[in-house]
Order: C-alpha cells, then sequence, then structure tokens
C-alpha cells in the first residue's frame, strides 16, 4: 500500500475507467479495498471464479484475495476504489466485532462479500465515496467513512448478498 499512499495518508481512492485489455494477471495485496462498479459492466476474477459485475455492485476484497478486472466490451466501465491499512481494518474488528463479525470485509468465505445496490443505496454508496475524494487523508476520514458504509449507506434489513442462494 505504501505505492499508492504519501507520507501520513490512511487511505488511497481511484476513479478509473476500466480497460478493454486482458489483465497481465490476478493479484493479491498488503491492504484491503472496497470496489464499486460506478459505470458500465467489468469481468472480475476473483479467487479462481470470473463473473460479471454490473453498476452498483460494491466488493469488499481482502488482502488474501487474488482478483483482475476488464471492462466489458461496449459498456465504457468506470469503479471507484478505495485502498486502507490491513491495521484500519484489524481495528475496527477489534473494536466492533460483533457488528462485523462474518460480513464485509471479515467474512471467512471463499470468496469476498458481493452485494448490488440500486436507488437510493446506490447513490448513498457513491457519494460517500467521491467525498473521500476531497477530503484529508486522515485515519479518522477513512475510519468514519467505513463505518458509515456498514451502518448507513447498507441498509442491514436490505443487504442481501450477490451470491446468497436463490431460494
Amino acid at each position: 500500500i505504501d505505492t499508492y499512499l504519501p507520507a501520513g495518508d490512511a487511505y488511497h481512492i481511484a476513479r478509473k475507467d476500466v480497460p478493454l485489455d486482458p489483465p497481465v494477471l490476478e493479484h493479491s495485496h498488503d491492504f484491503f479495498e472496497l470496489l464499486m462498479v460506478e459505470q458500465g459492466a467489468v469481468h472480475h476474477w476473483i479467487n479462481g471464479l470470473e463473473e460479471r459485475l454490473e453498476a452498483g455492485t460494491l466488493v469488499f476484497i481482502r488482502p488474501s484475495d487474488r482478483h483482475a478486472l476488464q471492462s466489458v466490451p461496449g459498456s465504457a466501465a468506470r469503479i471507484l476504489n478505495v485502498m486502507f491499512r490491513a491495521d484500519t481494518a484489524a481495528h475496527l474488528a477489534e473494536r466492533y466485532g460483533a457488528d462485523v463479525q462474518g460480513r464485509f470485509f471479515w467474512t471467512d468465505r471463499s470468496l469476498p462479500m458481493t452485494l448490488h445496490l440500486e436507488g437510493p443505496q446506490r447513490e448513498r454508496a457513491i457519494n460517500a465515496m467521491l467525498s473521500l475524494e476531497t477530503s484529508h487523508r486522515s485515519l479518522a476520514r477513512i475510519e468514519h467513512f467505513l463505518l458509515s458504509v456498514m451502518t448507513h449507506v447498507l441498509d442491514t434489513a436490505a443487504i442481501v448478498e450477490d451470491r446468497a442462494p436463490a431460494w
């Protein structure tokens, strides 16, 4: 993560177009990543699975996950991507364990938690992420953002993980 973060910054945010070129290889990293497909659709290779993510999809990527992205032809895909240090995630898990255990970044499933957001949830998620672009990159700000996403943006009563069984 030190490649992305200048000294003193607690997070990095990127808003970028996803290329049509196939990815060179799947990668993992030493940080946590909250990825949202803002527009279009992407092919996502994640832990040996290939999936198509549509606009509004939110993925809670852990350091152990191996993934790669490619834009779906004709979709002009753009993602929002928030990256933060593992010690920030560890602090949140320690402090809010009962609220986050087995969910978000702290699932022990083979695939990361993935949600598809519509309507107000989607708008809240995009607005929250875009507000990080112009914010001071402090520890307080990234923790506030993550807690807000998990407790406000995502109305827990309406969350059904995309990979949940159809029944």
